[in-house]
């Protein structure tokens, strides 16, 4: 049985799930509810990750001792996405399976927090991740589709 299986919604829910996009630039929710889907995107204000600016030297008569463990920029990177992370966990239904894919590790961060929320408030697990690259509206509405365990009928090409 597949994760996504598992966190089904019954035959008596009001027929809810949610599937997220994400990655630092954006996000794209998908819902089902109640036999319709609809699409949310969302932008996100995360500056982009900085290079390397070549070479660092030290002096040598100076004995390491750590200093800072991220450059300013991260910091303000992690601290953008920390928020960004929010504002799509406050746009996400109390109920329902939600299935978080996307490139990287953005989407990582995301299930945790949906989880560690979902713990705080009592509810039980109902998160599950994947990876994947950018999807379309249609290959986004087929995966919700399935994930509320209502996957669109199969045709046969006609001849």
């Amino acid at each position: 049985m597949s994760v996504a299986r598992a966190l089904r919604p019954s035959s008596s829910d009001p027929g809810l799930a949610t599937l997220v996009w994400v990655d630092a630039r954006e996000a794209v929710l998908a819902r089902w509810f109640n036999g319709e889907i609809s699409f949310e995107r969302m932008a996100s204000a995360v500056p982009v990750h900085t290079r390397a600016r070549g070479r660092i030297s030290h002096d040598p008569a100076i004995r390491h001792g750590g200093g800072l463990d991220q450059r300013a920029e991260d910091r303000q990177r992690e601290e953008h996405l920390a928020r960004f992370l929010a504002e799509i966990s406050a746009a996400l239904p109390d109920a329902g399976p939600i299935e978080v894919v996307g490139p990287g590790t953005v989407r990582e961060k995301l299930a945790r927090a949906i989880s560690e929320a979902d713990e705080r408030g009592g509810r039980p697990a109902r998160v599950v991740t994947g990876s994947t690259d950018h999807l379309t509206e249609p290959q986004l509405a087929a995966r919700v589709r399935e994930l509320a365990g209502r996957p669109a009928r199969r045709r046969r090409p006609r001849p």
